[in-house]
């Protein structure tokens, strides 16, 4: 089981469900591309992460760029930290990666192909390069700073699987490097990476509450949004970032410049 964060009611959780159920199955009516039908859950996700996140912190959607110009993948869930800057390009966000708390993809029905990308868009987002200032605020285990101080946590959402949750287990303990953290499936049940078992967030077994390490989580669908927003909460505590990461790195200003259209 893992420690509850949650901070709305049982019965408030239970309507932001229907919202996400009715979002799918008002675009499944309408539409057919899955592209689409997955955009109408985002939005509603979006929502739900700036009520149950800090209000300051900025909600949206782009790629991460780092002060050495390597981007990310598209991500469908950026969070901010505060003060964090951002720039659009067209209809292009651009989020410079010191000042980003945490990241991830929506799925409408998670296919194994999704899967794969999603596991290779993880694994990419891991190349970028993080330069914390001095004045950086961590509010964090030793386990949580090692872990997610330098690579914001990266989650998988999705409304449906095609896959089981045994055969997801199976994919995410075997990706070559370190990918997503977590993975929920809202009619199926969750994973989540506790690593060490020393974070600050932890799955205590029943009997002798010992934290368990690893790759942990449940098959059953009753408490997956409920386990997505204490996770999303934990996640976005650890670190602040206080400044501009543009004042620290000035790499940055050529950067965005260069990316202006003339």
């Amino acid at each position: 089981m893992i420690e509850r964060l949650n901070p709305l009611s049982r019965e408030q959780t239970a309507a932001w469900e229907q919202d996400l159920r009715r979002a799918l199955a008002n675009a499944r009516l309408v539409f057919d591309h899955a592209t689409v039908k997955g955009s109408a859950v985002e939005s509603v996700l979006r929502v739900l992460l700036r009520t149950i996140t800090n209000p300051r912190r900025g909600v949206g959607t782009g790629q991460l760029r780092d002060s050495y110009d390597k981007l990310s993948g598209q991500m469908d869930v950026v969070i901010g930290h505060e003060f964090h800057p951002r720039t659009t390009i067209g209809d292009q966000t651009t989020y410079l990666i010191e000042g980003v708390a945490m990241v991830g993809e929506i799925k409408s029905v998670l296919t194994s192909e999704h899967l794969s990308s999603t596991l290779a868009n993880g694994q990419r987002l891991r190349e970028l390069r993080v330069e914390l200032p001095d004045r950086t605020v961590v509010q964090a285990s030793p386990s949580d700073v090692e872990r997610f101080a330098e690579q914001p946590p990266f989650f998988l959402f999705a409304m449906e699987s095609q896959l089981a949750m045994a055969t997801l287990l199976e994919r995410v303990r075997a990706a070559p490097s370190r990918s997503v953290d977590a993975v929920f499936v809202l009619d199926r049940g969750y994973l989540i990476d506790f690593g060490d078992g020393r974070g600050c967030f932890q799955f205590l077994r029943r009997g002798d509450r010992r934290s368990l390490p690893g790759w942990q989580g449940k098959d059953d669908k009753t408490e997956v949004l409920e386990a997505f927003i204490d996770w999303a909460i934990a996640m976005t505590m650890p670190v602040r970032v206080p400044i501009n990461p543009v004042d620290i790195h000035p790499r940055y200003i050529a950067i965005m410049e260069a990316l202006r259209p003339a």
